[in-house]
């Protein structure tokens, strides 16, 4: 996600949760990363230090272009695709345990899907806690939603920041 949408590559991204380094086999549920405000830090080298070659870099870059422009309504297997990829396959065995992981997170708490990071944000919460992407527009906070203590407060920052800038 973050080499799609910000272009560093994986090779280059350290992830320190809990005073953890994060390795690929573990999903972020099993580092305690469960609901809004769990925190995360990403540390990024240098591609020299990441021993990333531009080489590399083109070429991964290439297949996650051509990856996310492939249709999935084609009629070839997943298989047959694997047959003609050039690179090696990046262990969707991983990628299965991650979304199954975080299908399971999502669906036992209330709250709304960064369209940017995936980071589950709490209901009220107007733009996502880790990058700052607005809400989605068509996102409805559930009527029968109770704000905890923290939302709360920070609901109340809002309201007296806004009372302050209209004065």
């Amino acid at each position: 996600q973050v080499f799609r949408d910000y272009g560093f590559h994986p090779l280059v991204q350290r992830w320190i949760i809990g005073q953890c380094l994060c390795v690929d086999e573990r999903t972020i549920s099993s580092y305690g990363i469960r609901r809004d405000g769990d925190t995360a830090f990403l540390y990024l080298l240098l591609a020299k230090t990441a021993e990333l070659t531009e080489q590399r870099y083109e070429e991964d870059q290439a297949q996650l272009m051509l990856n996310s422009t492939s249709s999935l309504t084609n009629s070839a297997s997943a298989e047959e695709k694997r047959k003609y990829n050039t690179l090696p396959n990046m262990s969707p065995k991983k990628e299965w345990l991650f979304l199954a992981s975080a299908t399971r997170v999502c669906s036992l708490q209330a709250g709304w899907s960064c369209p940017k990071c995936t980071f589950i944000n709490k209901p009220t919460r107007p733009g996502c806690e880790m990058c700052s992407t607005d809400r989605p527009a068509d996102y409805v906070v559930p009527g029968s939603y109770k704000p905890d203590e923290m939302e709360l407060w920070r609901m109340q920052q809002e309201q007296e920041g806004i009372l302050q800038y209209q004065q």
